[in-house]
């Protein structure tokens, strides 16, 4: 065996063992575009499949992007998976039209496009993990480009050896050490010519500036990144395994929002806050997306001026509002869309779907024991005072009652301020009406109109349960 091949061979091993990126049984898809990378990983992979009890497969999308020689990748991919003996999945997919329908640049588009194919398949296969190719000058170009742009810790780690079900088995070798195992073991891999069109940033940081500084600065720059990603990786460990911590016994989790308690937040130091706002902002929206700098830096303003009802908004369709209380973080469309109305029948169930209650509604004449005790959540209403249909709704504009124990009315808006409600919560709070008229603010108090006296006869006994 040459020395090429055995050295490719022996550092992947390595690297599969020492970051247990590989089980007995796993089912690996591989990213295969046809390049150097991704073939490299794919034979290497299926010539150790017996020894590590693997299954290997093959995942190759069509991006449309390059006409013929586009299909002529196509074709080798499936050419070369024929002879290895490794089943292929093959997919068309127009990414430009994807890219202008959202607002991404083809290059991003393409990324979701693969991610999206490659789990497709996973999911089909019953997959364990993906494999992708990336190396150590990939690693490299991607801390450097993050460099530039201003990121954080976090943006210098740059790409683990594995994410989830994302593993890297080539990170710890070099492009020109994949390129020579290439040739060696006579694969001829197919050649990107967009890789070395200095349109797209990353193909800018490869072309042109690691060779300026390769030649000006440091001959040694790719493992100098390397070996900054190594150091900075340890503090990010650390910091994570904190901020997991925190964020267990912190956060409040709801159907589209999180939300964090002002008191506990503000006591926790900066680098720790950042990092469990994005960790919120992780369980929200898909975990490679994130908000950048400055709109971390919004959100802590918004928790240091503690003005209840300031919001902020955000990108990935996320808004930011301070309460009494907490810091919410939720999906723009959460606050908009909740809405509800029911007739409530007497002597019957109704179910409040939206917020998973149910009402029910007696009549009790004078003088007979009352089915169950007193709670916020049981009322009692003299019930000759009801003029219309009974029905349970959310609150709308212009909402006005009588609190018990007063004269006028006052504005729904104004009780729930009164009373400090989050601004989230009280599209959530159930209010029981007499038509438009409302009898009880579910929870929190009724309505003078509607109270029992020494006259009531006829009593209306309300029960709201959750399920």
């Amino acid at each position: 065996m040459d020395v090429i091949s055995t050295k490719v061979e022996r550092v992947v091993h390595e690297t599969i063992n020492r970051h247990s990126l590989v089980q007995k049984g796993d089912r690996i898809i591989v990213g295969l575009s046809g390049g150097p990378d991704s073939v490299c990983l794919l034979h290497v992979l299926k010539s150790e499949e017996s020894e590590w009890g693997i299954k290997v497969y093959a995942a190759h999308l069509n991006h449309n992007l390059r006409g013929l020689k586009a299909e002529e990748d196509a074709n080798y991919v499936v050419d070369l998976c024929k002879k290895m003996g490794v089943k292929c999945f093959l997919k068309n997919d127009d990414i430009e039209a994807y890219a202008k329908a959202n607002k991404l640049s083809t290059e991003e588009a393409g990324r979701i496009k693969r991610f999206h194919f490659f789990e497709e398949v996973q999911n089909k296969i019953g997959g364990d993990k993906i494999a992708l190719g990336h190396h150590k000058d990939d690693q490299a170009e991607t801390i450097l480009m993050r460099i530039i742009r201003g990121s954080g810790l976090d943006g210098l780690v740059a790409m683990d050896y594995r994410r989830e079900k994302y593993i890297r088995p080539l990170l710890d070798l070099t492009k020109e050490e994949i390129e020579n195992y290439c040739k060696q073991k006579n694969l001829k891999p197919r050649l990107d010519a967009t890789n070395y069109e200095t349109d797209y940033f990353r193909n800018q940081v490869r072309i042109d500036l690691i060779p300026y500084l390769k030649e000006r600065y440091n001959p040694r720059i790719i493992d100098a990144l390397i070996k900054l990603r190594s150091v900075i990786k340890d503090d990010y460990d650390l910091l994570s395994q904190m901020t997991e911590e925190h964020y267990s016994t912190m956060v409040i989790k709801e159907s589209g929002k999180r939300s964090f308690p002002i008191k506990k937040i503000t006591q926790v130091h900066p680098a720790l806050r950042a990092r469990l706002i994005r960790r919120g902002i992780q369980d929200l929206v898909d975990a490679g997306q994130g908000l950048d700098f400055d709109q971390i830096r919004q959100i802590d303003h918004l928790i240091s001026v503690k003005r209840p009802g300031k919001k902020t908004s955000l990108s990935l369709g996320l808004e930011a509002m301070i309460s009494y209380r907490e810091v919410h973080i939720y999906k723009k469309e959460q606050e908009e869309k909740l809405e509800f109305y029911y007739p409530v029948q007497i002597q019957q169930k109704t179910d409040i779907h939206e917020l998973n209650l149910s009402v029910e509604v007696r009549i009790v004449c004078n003088g007979k024991e009352l089915p169950f005790s007193q709670n916020s959540l049981e009322q009692i209403f003299d019930y000759e005072k009801v003029e219309k249909e009974l029905n349970i709704r959310n609150r709308k504009d212009g909402d006005r009652f009588t609190p018990m124990g007063m004269n006028g009315t006052k504005k729904i808006k104004d009780f729930f301020i009164d009373l400090k409600i989050d601004q989230l919560e009280r599209n959530r709070i159930p209010l029981l009406c007499d038509g438009d008229e409302i009898m009880w603010v579910v929870g929190y108090r009724i309505s003078e109109k509607y109270k029992i006296t020494r006259d009531t006869k006829k009593k209306l006994l309300i029960r709201i349960t959750e399920g």
